[in-house]
C-alpha cells in the first residue's frame, strides 16, 4: 500500500468519526423517533429515525418522512430547520426570541440511568 493511500484511509476515518459524532450530537430523547437538535436548539415537529441502511430518515409532523445518506444528514437537518422557521416567519433558526417554537434552546446533561 503506498504511503497516499494510506494517508488517504486516515482522512476517509477522521471523516466517517466527524459524521458519526454529528449524528450523535443533533440526537434527542427517542418517542417515535428522535427529537432533532440542530446548533443547540430543538427542531420542532420533526423526529430523526436511524435505518437499518445507515441512513438517516427524518420525519416532518409525524406524517412525512425523507432518507438521505449520513454524510449529509446534518446538513439537512439544517436547511429543514432554517426553512420551516423561515415559512413561519422568523429571519432564522437561530433567530433570538424567547418562548416561541424556533427558538427553544437545550442543554446534553448526559446519559439518563436506566
Amino acid at each position: 500500500m503506498s504511503k497516499e493511500n494510506v494517508v488517504s484511509l486516515g482522512a476517509d476515518e477522521r471523516r466517517q468519526a466527524q459524521i458519526k459524532q454529528s449524528i450523535a450530537d443533533m440526537t434527542g430523547p427517542q418517542r417515535t423517533g428522535c427529537d432533532v437538535f440542530v446548533l443547540g436548539r430543538l427542531v420542532p415537529n420533526m423526529t430523526m429515525h436511524e435505518q437499518a441502511s445507515g441512513e438517516i430518515g427524518f420525519m416532518l409532523d409525524d406524517r412525512m418522512m425523507w432518507t438521505f445518506p449520513r454524510e449529509i444528514a446534518s446538513q439537512v437537518a439544517q436547511f429543514a430547520a432554517n426553512a420551516m422557521a423561515i415559512g413561519a416567519g422568523y429571519p432564522c433558526f437561530t433567530a433570538d426570541k424567547k418562548r416561541e417554537a424556533f427558538t427553544a434552546t437545550v442543554s446534553c446533561l448526559g446519559e439518563i440511568p436506566a
